[in-house]
Protein backbone atom coordinates (compact mmCIF):
# COMPACT_ATOMS: atom_id res chain seq x y z
CA UNK A 1 0.00 0.00 0.00
CA UNK A 2 1.29 3.43 -1.09
CA UNK A 3 1.75 5.87 1.77
CA UNK A 4 -1.46 8.74 1.31
CA UNK A 5 -1.33 12.02 3.00
CA UNK A 6 -5.24 13.35 2.29
CA UNK A 7 -4.87 17.13 2.45
CA UNK A 8 -8.47 18.42 3.44
CA UNK A 9 -9.30 22.29 2.32
CA UNK A 10 -12.79 22.63 3.60
CA UNK A 11 -15.22 24.37 1.16
CA UNK A 12 -12.73 24.85 -1.14
CA UNK A 13 -14.21 26.67 -4.31
CA UNK A 14 -13.05 25.64 -7.67
CA UNK A 15 -13.63 28.70 -9.58
CA UNK A 16 -11.69 30.85 -6.97
CA UNK A 17 -8.44 28.76 -7.03
CA UNK A 18 -8.67 28.73 -11.07
CA UNK A 19 -8.90 33.23 -11.30
CA UNK A 20 -6.05 32.80 -8.61
CA UNK A 21 -3.75 30.48 -9.96
CA UNK A 22 -4.53 32.05 -13.39
CA UNK A 23 -3.32 35.34 -11.68
CA UNK A 24 -0.01 34.02 -10.58
CA UNK A 25 -1.39 34.51 -6.75
CA UNK A 26 -1.39 31.01 -5.80
CA UNK A 27 2.56 29.57 -7.50
CA UNK A 28 2.49 26.32 -4.76
CA UNK A 29 -1.08 25.45 -5.46
CA UNK A 30 -0.97 25.73 -9.25
CA UNK A 31 1.92 23.77 -8.77
CA UNK A 32 0.64 21.08 -6.99
CA UNK A 33 -2.44 21.44 -9.08
CA UNK A 34 -0.66 21.01 -12.37
CA UNK A 35 1.16 17.65 -11.19
CA UNK A 36 -2.06 16.16 -10.39
CA UNK A 37 -4.91 14.48 -11.61
CA UNK A 38 -7.81 16.64 -11.02
CA UNK A 39 -11.59 15.97 -10.96
CA UNK A 40 -14.18 18.21 -9.80
CA UNK A 41 -17.35 16.38 -8.40
CA UNK A 42 -21.17 16.76 -8.55
CA UNK A 43 -22.67 16.22 -5.05
CA UNK A 44 -24.97 13.59 -4.60
CA UNK A 45 -27.43 16.25 -2.65
CA UNK A 46 -30.14 18.45 -4.53
CA UNK A 47 -31.55 20.04 -1.02
CA UNK A 48 -28.97 22.56 0.12
CA UNK A 49 -29.90 22.07 3.69
CA UNK A 50 -28.07 18.81 2.58
CA UNK A 51 -24.76 20.29 1.78
CA UNK A 52 -23.29 21.60 4.47
CA UNK A 53 -19.78 20.61 5.35
CA UNK A 54 -19.46 18.66 8.27
CA UNK A 55 -22.47 16.28 6.41
CA UNK A 56 -20.66 16.00 3.41
CA UNK A 57 -16.93 14.95 4.59
CA UNK A 58 -18.89 12.79 6.99
CA UNK A 59 -20.23 11.30 2.97
CA UNK A 60 -16.72 11.46 2.15
CA UNK A 61 -15.23 9.55 5.24
CA UNK A 62 -18.00 6.95 5.52
CA UNK A 63 -17.97 6.33 1.75
CA UNK A 64 -22.09 6.53 2.69
CA UNK A 65 -24.58 9.07 0.82
CA UNK A 66 -26.33 11.30 3.20
CA UNK A 67 -29.84 9.48 2.34
CA UNK A 68 -28.07 6.61 4.38
CA UNK A 69 -25.82 7.80 7.18
CA UNK A 70 -28.44 10.64 7.96
CA UNK A 71 -25.77 13.03 9.75
CA UNK A 72 -27.45 16.55 10.09
CA UNK A 73 -25.26 18.42 12.42
CA UNK A 74 -22.34 18.95 12.98
CA UNK A 75 -20.90 16.48 16.41
CA UNK A 76 -23.97 14.30 15.20
CA UNK A 77 -21.00 12.18 13.43
CA UNK A 78 -18.54 10.26 16.06
CA UNK A 79 -21.84 9.62 17.44
CA UNK A 80 -23.61 7.49 14.84
CA UNK A 81 -20.21 4.56 14.76
CA UNK A 82 -20.57 4.18 10.92
CA UNK A 83 -17.37 2.42 9.74
CA UNK A 84 -14.99 5.25 8.29
CA UNK A 85 -11.46 5.39 6.88
CA UNK A 86 -9.54 5.00 9.56
CA UNK A 87 -11.09 2.69 11.80
CA UNK A 88 -11.33 0.64 8.47
CA UNK A 89 -7.49 0.57 8.04
CA UNK A 90 -6.95 0.19 11.70
CA UNK A 91 -8.72 -3.12 11.34
CA UNK A 92 -5.73 -3.77 8.38
CA UNK A 93 -2.99 -3.25 10.97
CA UNK A 94 -2.55 0.48 9.16
CA UNK A 95 -1.34 3.18 10.89
CA UNK A 96 -3.74 6.15 10.87
CA UNK A 97 -3.62 9.98 11.71
CA UNK A 98 -6.91 12.12 11.64
CA UNK A 99 -6.07 16.15 12.16
CA UNK A 100 -9.63 18.24 12.72
CA UNK A 101 -11.10 16.15 10.14
CA UNK A 102 -14.93 17.18 10.41
CA UNK A 103 -17.29 15.36 12.05
CA UNK A 104 -14.99 12.16 12.57
CA UNK A 105 -15.21 10.26 16.02
CA UNK A 106 -12.18 9.60 17.96
CA UNK A 107 -9.20 6.62 17.02
CA UNK A 108 -6.58 5.44 19.50
CA UNK A 109 -3.82 3.02 19.52
CA UNK A 110 0.01 2.64 19.39
CA UNK A 111 0.10 3.78 15.80
CA UNK A 112 -2.25 6.46 15.97
CA UNK A 113 -2.70 10.01 15.58
CA UNK A 114 -6.27 11.56 16.51
CA UNK A 115 -7.17 15.54 17.19
CA UNK A 116 -10.74 16.20 16.80
CA UNK A 117 -12.86 19.50 14.84
CA UNK A 118 -12.90 22.56 16.66
CA UNK A 119 -16.23 21.66 17.21
CA UNK A 120 -16.58 17.96 18.51
CA UNK A 121 -14.39 18.80 21.89
CA UNK A 122 -15.88 15.80 23.44
CA UNK A 123 -14.02 13.62 21.65
CA UNK A 124 -10.77 12.48 22.90
CA UNK A 125 -7.65 13.33 21.68
CA UNK A 126 -4.53 10.70 21.15
CA UNK A 127 -1.81 10.66 22.41
CA UNK A 128 -3.34 11.95 25.45
CA UNK A 129 -0.91 14.51 25.25
CA UNK A 130 -2.74 16.48 22.62
CA UNK A 131 -5.56 17.12 25.35
CA UNK A 132 -3.42 20.32 25.77
CA UNK A 133 -3.71 21.82 22.82
CA UNK A 134 -7.06 20.64 21.93
CA UNK A 135 -8.57 22.49 25.08
CA UNK A 136 -6.95 25.46 24.27
CA UNK A 137 -7.46 25.31 20.53
CA UNK A 138 -11.40 24.29 20.59
CA UNK A 139 -12.16 26.68 23.08
CA UNK A 140 -10.86 29.26 21.37
CA UNK A 141 -12.51 28.77 18.23
CA UNK A 142 -15.99 28.54 19.24
CA UNK A 143 -15.52 31.25 21.74
CA UNK A 144 -14.52 33.31 19.18
CA UNK A 145 -17.60 32.26 17.19
CA UNK A 146 -19.78 33.27 20.50
CA UNK A 147 -18.31 36.80 20.79
CA UNK A 148 -17.20 35.52 24.86
CA UNK A 149 -13.75 35.57 26.33
CA UNK A 150 -10.48 34.09 25.17
CA UNK A 151 -7.94 32.24 27.07
CA UNK A 152 -6.17 33.39 30.25
CA UNK A 153 -2.63 34.25 29.87
CA UNK A 154 -1.34 31.40 32.12
CA UNK A 155 -3.77 28.72 29.66
CA UNK A 156 -1.93 30.26 26.77
CA UNK A 157 1.76 30.23 28.45
CA UNK A 158 0.92 26.46 29.16
CA UNK A 159 -0.41 25.72 25.49
CA UNK A 160 2.91 27.43 24.04
CA UNK A 161 4.81 25.63 26.30
CA UNK A 162 3.40 22.53 24.76
CA UNK A 163 3.91 23.43 21.36
CA UNK A 164 7.48 23.99 22.12
CA UNK A 165 7.79 20.18 22.67
CA UNK A 166 5.54 18.91 20.07
CA UNK A 167 7.46 20.78 17.22
CA UNK A 168 6.43 24.35 17.21
CA UNK A 169 8.55 25.62 14.12
CA UNK A 170 10.82 29.21 14.26
CA UNK A 171 8.79 30.11 11.04
CA UNK A 172 5.40 29.82 13.08
CA UNK A 173 6.77 32.19 15.80
CA UNK A 174 8.23 34.47 13.57
CA UNK A 175 4.58 34.42 11.61
CA UNK A 176 2.67 35.27 14.69
CA UNK A 177 5.12 37.70 16.14
CA UNK A 178 5.05 39.77 12.29
CA UNK A 179 1.09 39.57 12.68
CA UNK A 180 0.59 40.74 15.88
CA UNK A 181 3.74 43.88 15.29
CA UNK A 182 1.54 44.60 12.09
CA UNK A 183 -1.57 44.68 13.84
CA UNK A 184 -0.10 46.85 16.85
CA UNK A 185 1.98 49.48 15.02
CA UNK A 186 0.93 49.35 11.05
CA UNK A 187 -3.19 48.24 10.37
CA UNK A 188 -5.01 47.30 13.24
CA UNK A 189 -7.48 45.69 10.87
CA UNK A 190 -5.01 43.14 9.46
CA UNK A 191 -6.23 40.96 12.73
CA UNK A 192 -8.33 38.75 9.98
CA UNK A 193 -5.33 37.18 8.58
CA UNK A 194 -5.18 35.47 12.42
CA UNK A 195 -7.00 32.62 10.79
CA UNK A 196 -4.25 30.96 8.93
CA UNK A 197 -1.83 31.09 11.91
CA UNK A 198 -3.96 28.38 13.47
CA UNK A 199 -3.40 26.07 10.09
CA UNK A 200 0.41 26.76 10.45
CA UNK A 201 0.70 25.54 14.75
CA UNK A 202 -1.38 22.78 13.95
CA UNK A 203 0.53 21.62 11.18
CA UNK A 204 4.06 22.26 13.39
CA UNK A 205 1.99 19.09 15.75
CA UNK A 206 0.82 17.17 12.95
CA UNK A 207 4.81 17.44 11.51
CA UNK A 208 6.01 16.40 14.71
CA UNK A 209 3.65 13.35 15.12
CA UNK A 210 3.83 12.16 11.19
CA UNK A 211 7.60 12.26 11.21
CA UNK A 212 7.05 10.16 14.63
CA UNK A 213 4.79 7.72 13.08
CA UNK A 214 5.79 7.64 9.23
CA UNK A 215 1.51 6.33 8.89
CA UNK A 216 -0.03 4.63 5.73
CA UNK A 217 -3.09 7.08 5.77
CA UNK A 218 -3.19 10.79 7.26
CA UNK A 219 -5.69 13.50 6.77
CA UNK A 220 -5.01 17.22 7.63
CA UNK A 221 -8.01 19.36 7.59
CA UNK A 222 -7.40 22.91 6.85
CA UNK A 223 -10.68 25.21 7.89
CA UNK A 224 -9.47 28.85 7.00
CA UNK A 225 -10.49 28.68 3.43
CA UNK A 226 -14.07 28.40 4.36
CA UNK A 227 -13.85 30.86 7.40
CA UNK A 228 -12.49 33.59 5.11
CA UNK A 229 -15.04 32.49 2.04
CA UNK A 230 -17.85 33.32 4.89
CA UNK A 231 -16.14 36.46 6.18
CA UNK A 232 -14.89 38.05 3.14
CA UNK A 233 -16.46 36.86 0.06
CA UNK A 234 -18.56 39.27 -0.10
CA UNK A 235 -16.09 42.54 0.39
CA UNK A 236 -14.40 40.75 -2.65
CA UNK A 237 -17.06 40.08 -5.05
CA UNK A 238 -20.27 42.05 -4.10
CA UNK A 239 -22.11 41.76 -6.69
CA UNK A 240 -24.12 38.29 -6.47
CA UNK A 241 -24.58 39.03 -2.33
CA UNK A 242 -27.99 40.39 -1.51
CA UNK A 243 -26.50 41.96 1.56
CA UNK A 244 -23.98 44.36 1.00
CA UNK A 245 -20.34 44.75 2.53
Amino acid sequence: MHKVLLLEFNEICPPLLERWMGEGKLPNFAAFHQASQVFTTVADELDPANLEPWIQWYSIHTGLPYSEHKVFHLTDGPKRGHADLWHELQKLDKSVMNCSSMNARAISGSRTFYLPDHWCATEPAYPTALEKFKAVVCRSVQEYSRGTAADSPLELAGFFLFLAGHGLSAATVAAILRQLLLERFVQKDLAWKRVTLLDQLQFDVFRHYYRRLRPDFATFFINSTAHLQHSYWRHMDPTPFLIKP
